[in-house]
């Protein structure tokens, strides 16, 4: 049964942030490390750098060329499509927007497979793993969504060897009726007729696979044949619609939201004690994953910001910022919720600024 994903919204990351450690300063520009730069670029150094693949966009941390991005942040604009397409450098995971990472610290990308079941294999199993030198996690308000008949899929995280979740797709024997049966639902997200759906993904999951295999247990389409190719993606939300279940793909954008962290330290304490090699600029702000690297933000007050470059965290210049900090009430976790919004208010309360 698929329930309705929990959704993280862009300030109760930043209140993540808030609780981080404090930053020690970084200057200067050390010379590229192999696959990458090491230390913090000024605010000068990536201006030359390609910001744009055919319609995706990228900030540094991210870059395609040598000298535009920090080591395991590589990207690579694969230019024999049409348009171009970007993906995660040495990974088949497609990048759809990076261009806002220094904001929410997120980046928009797909997972997806297409899988033509055969007479006599009964089971499939797939895979993906997040790049090995550089952070990227799942967010949990993810789900993996199934297109197709009569089919299971169960779904393992590959770092505990655990199963997140199961989901089984069927399809009755008139093609006409279950387009009448989902439109009849308004457009609701998939119920297991034709699709379904697994929520909940755990926190920071980095690898994950699954195992399709045929139900035969269920009465096959009888108006037509039963549809051979399955489709199998994550992403934020889908609405179902029957066309898809005989076509080889589905025509729209289905994104995926990842989170991203540095990975050459365990944790912000670690990172920050080596100065050339620490992620977070002056003014930034350093949260600890869980699960072993970190991220930088700035504090809510600043806009058209990165932490990831030399002094990249500046204040905003006008009150509109504390107005903004408190009025940005958001629905945390209940265990979390009065911590939260009294730190928003302690925060705001703590800006100073120019007149």
């Amino acid at each position: 049964m698929s329930s309705v994903p929990a959704t993280l919204t862009g300030m109760q990351l930043l209140l993540m942030c808030l609780m981080g450690a404090v930053p020690w300063r970084v200057s200067g520009v050390a010379d590229d490390a192999p696959g990458g730069i090491l230390s913090i670029p000024s605010k000068a150094s990536p201006a030359h750098c390609p910001t744009r693949c055919g319609d995706a966009t990228f900030s540094y941390p991210f870059g395609t060329e040598p000298g535009c991005f920090r080591q395991a942040f590589e990207l690579t604009c694969d230019h024999t499509n049409r348009p171009p397409r970007l993906f995660w450098a040495n990974n088949t995971t497609k990048i759809l927007d990076a261009g806002d990472v220094a904001h929410y610290n997120w980046v928009f990308g797909s997972i997806d497979f297409s899988i033509t079941m055969t007479p006599g294999t009964s089971t499939y199993t797939r895979s993906w793993e997040s790049p090995a030198k550089g952070g990227l996690f799942i967010y949990p308000n993810n789900a993996m969504y199934v297109v197709g008949c009569n089919v299971e899929v169960v779904l393992f995280d590959t770092g505990t060897n655990l199963t997140i979740g199961s989901c089984i797709s069927t399809c009755s024997g008139d093609k006409e009726l279950m387009g009448k049966e989902a439109e009849a639902l308004g457009g609701r997200p998939c119920n297991g007729l034709g699709c379904c759906a697994i929520y909940f993904l755990p926190e920071y999951i980095r690898g994950f696979r699954f195992s399709l295999s045929r139900r035969h247990d269920v009465v096959a389409p009888s108006d037509d044949e039963e549809p051979s190719v399955v489709k199998v993606f994550t992403g934020e939300g889908y609405e179902f619609d029957t066309s898809y279940l005989y076509s080889t793909w589905i025509n729209r954008s289905i994104q995926t939201r990842f989170g991203i962290f540095v990975t050459d330290k365990p944790s912000c304490e670690s990172a920050s004690a080596n100065k050339e090699t620490y992620a977070c600029s002056s003014g930034s702000i350093c949260q600890t994953i869980k699960s072993g690297g970190y991220y930088c933000c700035c504090n809510p007050s600043v806009f058209e910001n990165n932490p990831y470059i030399l002094d990249g965290c500046i204040e905003a210049r006008n009150s509109d910022a504390q107005l903004h900090l408190l009025n940005a009430t958001t629905s945390l976790p209940s265990e979390e919720t009065s911590r939260g919004y009294s730190l928003e208010k302690e925060f705001a309360s703590s800006i100073s600024l120019p007149r």
